[in-house]
């Protein structure tokens, strides 16, 4: 029975997320008709910030539910249906400060073949990265992906390294917390600050930017230099990958009409998910491997990443030469 039970929450799980996916797609164009082009990057900052500090607290707030019933799953389950209801009730109050267009489906599409969609979806997404009048649309989403890698392997390579060295000789599970604590406040900090230096930045200086860091991160723990010092440092590239995110929102928004965005995003989405466990599965066996081997190969991507992304700024700097 246990596992009928188990087997029912993951199918319910999976339709869950399925919907969600579906959900943010159609969000996209009503957010595109209600929010000035210039606003898009504070409204998307601001988004960010309610996404991490919901998830933060409803982590606490699901914990010591469970802590002070005494384990009672039950009740965390008929309290979490109890937000999504609650959630449905102020779309249903909102719906009419949310004007939106319908969108027909054009019948002819359904004749396109599989091949002619997607390189419809690669000129739609190379038209996202069009906005910052540079070339190498094929090197910034390859440096996207190669920083997806990356930033999917810092946890677990500091998951096995904090065991015999962890941060002021704490436990485990708290050295664990201040590493994770450290990207979330970094990442909540720059959705707070929609307006600073950082954000007046372009898309490719910014990743050029978490590149470099990314470089600096694995020299710092090949010098086996002190885990705070990382720390300091992974807060720091939280900071940065806030930015990087509602601008890469944005722009989808502004460079692409109603009809496409849902295709694009979903196609970026997927690409950027497939890297994760990438990421999580190379390093991971590297770092049991050997850990100084797993930051020198770290170090060889991030070197990568940011030579893809300076060659494009270099090339898109010569061509406004010419």
């Amino acid at each position: 029975m246990s596992y009928l039970a188990f087997s029912a929450v993951c199918f319910i799980n999976i339709i869950s997320d399925t919907f969600s996916n579906f959900e943010r797609g159609l969000k996209m164009p009503i957010i595109q008709k209600n929010i000035p082009e210039n606003a898009m990057m504070s409204a998307f900052s601001f988004k960010q910030f309610i996404t991490y500090i919901s998830s933060l607290l409803g982590q606490i707030f699901g914990v010591w539910l469970l802590t002070a019933s005494y384990q009672n799953f039950s009740l965390v389950a008929t309290v979490n249906a109890i937000t999504f209801l609650l959630s449905v009730f102020a779309l249903i109050v909102i719906r009419k400060e949310m004007p939106f267009e319908f969108i027909s489906a054009v019948s002819k599409d359904n004749k396109i073949s599989l091949i002619a969609k997607m390189k419809a979806i690669l000129s739609n997404t190379k038209q996202i990265f069009g906005k910052e009048g540079t070339t190498g649309f094929a090197r910034i989403l390859s440096c996207i992906i190669l920083i997806n890698v990356l930033g999917s392997a810092v946890l677990p390579i500091f998951n096995i390294v904090l065991l015999d060295k962890p941060i002021f000789n704490l436990q485990f599970g708290t050295s664990i917390l201040i590493l994770q604590s450290s990207y979330i406040l970094g990442v909540i900090t720059s959705s707070l600050l929609p307006n600073d230096v950082f954000s007046k930045l372009t898309l490719v200086s910014l990743i050029s930017l978490v590149s470099a860091s990314l470089i600096v991160l694995s020299i710092l723990n090949m010098l086996q230099l002190a885990p705070l010092i990382s720390t300091i440092f992974i807060a720091f590239i939280g900071y940065v990958i806030g930015k990087i995110n509602p601008k890469l929102s944005s722009q989808l928004l502004n460079a692409l009409s109603p009809e496409v965005l849902a295709q694009t995003g979903a196609f970026l989405d997927t690409l950027f998910m497939l890297s994760i466990p990438v990421g999580t599965v190379i390093f991971t066996s590297l770092t049991l491997w050997h850990a100084k081997i797993a930051w020198l190969i770290f170090l060889i991507i991030s070197t990568v990443a940011l030579s893809l992304i300076l060659t494009t700024i270099q090339r898109s700097k010569n061509n406004e030469a010419i």
